[in-house]
């Protein structure tokens, strides 16, 4: 064999691991294309330059239905951006390409639609180690975010009436507290107890009663303002935060509408009842801790009930 017969066989050989390496390079783009086209995930990638270089069916929905533009490679995804957007999303990409992989959560309301998206910004590197890139993955997370908002409420509002529990009460004193002492401003708490509850629930049952707080907890909040909380703590225990009052006056004036509609009779399964309320009042000033001021709503409640029930007392440090 002479020395051009095996260089050339030298050289086919080497185009033939060429043709396989490039095949199986081409094998291995066309799986990747088809794994980022399988996913439910948006999927899509841009240059330096914010130019896309690849999306999936999911992200041209996903952005089509967001901004109503139908994104291709070769597009700018910058420019098919609206105004407002595209600073956030140059400095989410600016960022990538620095090397920082990072997440971000973003609402949309998108066509009446609203929807949560948990989004994955990852730079893209060549062999030499150099950014050309940014990766971008984005997936609806709104189930999730329906789930945590549910089990939130859940857990600081009460099951039977949809009122705030006592958890979510004490955290809305203890904001009012800090908030209004430094507005020095004047804020109360009233504690209140059905005073013929147990009496129902004995003669009419469990379900008449709690058809009757139901009912009570909505007639409550009937009375208070913008900004006023309404708890129920179990029971036939409830109470109020009265935020930013003048004075004494405006937490009377809500007793004295509380009475009023307790003048008129709740049906509880075709029968009509009355009930009337013991109610306590306690203003804040004079006091160590928010909590205190629940405290002292209670002691006036029983001293209310002590006095023959269907009144209300403000509280009186001096006569405790």
């Amino acid at each position: 064999m002479s020395d051009l017969e095996e260089i050339n066989q030298l050289l086919q050989a080497k185009v033939e691991r060429l043709q396989k390496a490039e095949k199986a390079l081409r094998q291995n783009e066309a799986n990747l294309l088809n794994l980022i086209e399988s996913t439910q995930d948006a999927v899509w990638s841009v240059d330096s330059h914010y130019t896309v270089l690849t999306l999936n069916l999911a992200f041209k929905q996903l952005f089509l239905l967001a901004f109503d533009v139908e994104l291709a490679p070769g597009m700018n995804a910058i420019d098919c951006l609206p105004a407002e957007q595209r600073t956030l999303w140059i400095d989410y990409y600016n960022r990538a390409l620095k090397g920082d992989r990072f997440d971000a959560e973003h609402y949309y309301f998108l066509n009446d639609i609203s929807i949560y998206l948990d989004i994955s910004f990852n730079p893209i590197f060549d062999r030499s180690g150099l950014i050309t890139g940014v990766a971008v993955f984005s997936r609806d997370i709104t189930n999730r975010k329906q789930t945590e908002t549910q089990l939130l409420h859940s857990a600081l509002h009460d099951g039977l009436t949809g009122l705030p529990n006592r958890t979510l009460f004490l955290e809305r004193l203890t904001y009012t507290a800090e908030r209004v002492q430094r507005q020095n401003g004047l804020f109360a708490v009233m504690f209140l107890d059905l005073d013929q509850f147990k009496l129902i629930n004995d003669q009419l049952g469990h379900s008449a009663g709690d058809h009757l707080l139901c009912q009570f907890a909505q007639e409550l909040e009937n009375c208070l303002h913008l900004g006023d909380t309404a708890s129920h703590f179990g029971n036939d225990e409830f109470a109020i935060l009265l935020d930013n009052i003048s004075d004494i006056s405006e937490a009377t004036s809500v007793v004295e509408c509380i009475q009023q509609r307790l003048v008129l009779p709740f049906t509880l399964n075709r029968h009509e009842v009355f009930v009337t309320a013991s109610i306590g009042i306690a203003l804040s000033n004079g006091y160590d801790q928010p909590q205190d001021l629940l405290h002292y709503a209670n002691v006036a409640m029983h001293r209310a009930k002590e006095s023959g029930k269907t009144c209300y007392k403000i509280f009186d440090a001096e006569n405790v």
